[in-house]
């Protein structure tokens, strides 16, 4: 199934580089299958844009911590025969393709009651290091409305698609009547029967 929506998006977009979300504290197990601890996060562009002009705010998610060696390293010195007066900590650690959230059983006052609701943290990392404040973020299974929750406190905006009547509901109650860059937004929520 993946290699499905992976090729369907790769009919109009580009593809440009894969997130792996490493799902932290799970408690499921399986007699029959290894434990899915995982899931892929694909980053897609249009045909037309270069991989140097996509937004990436890399200060932005970058994590505080690390070490690097204080002068020359000799090579039979290694990380554990030196001592600790020889590192320095590091101002900045490059974000990684894997991503290491908690999954949502950790998150029990985050958890709203839709099977597949992503932690707002993951979420949030996303949306800040791929997009400005003032942009526009588009989801097309807006599902609990996380992304649009997520949006909302970055001061970014959301266009959500969903078209189960009862997470409409969860959305409408999760983000109606938020400020969006300092003004009441009146978020739009129309039913539309397919």
């Amino acid at each position: 199934m993946l290699v499905d929506v992976f090729n369907a998006f790769s009919k109009y977009f580009d593809f440009r580089f894969e997130y792996i979300w490493e799902k932290q504290n799970m408690i499921w197990v399986s007699d029959y299958k290894p434990l899915p601890v995982h899931e892929n996060i694909w980053v897609f562009s249009n045909r037309d844009i270069l991989v140097s002009d996509l937004t990436y705010n890399i200060k932005e998610i970058s994590r505080k911590g690390g070490y690097i060696r204080k002068g020359k390293t000799s090579p039979s010195e290694t990380r554990s025969n030196m001592k600790p007066s020889t590192f320095r900590v590091k101002k900045q650690r490059m974000p990684r393709s894997v991503l290491k959230f908690r999954n949502m059983t950790a998150l029990p006052h985050e958890r709203l009651g839709h099977p597949t609701q992503k932690p707002i943290a993951l979420i949030k990392f996303l949306i800040k290091g791929h997009s400005n404040k003032g942009d526009t973020i588009f989801d097309p299974f807006l599902g609990s409305g996380t992304t649009m929750k997520g949006a909302q406190e970055l001061g970014r905006s959301c266009i959500g698609i969903e078209i189960e009547s009862e997470y409409i509901e969860m959305i409408r109650n999760r983000c109606y009547g938020i400020t969006f860059l300092d003004k009441q937004v009146e978020y739009d929520f129309p039913e539309v029967i397919v």
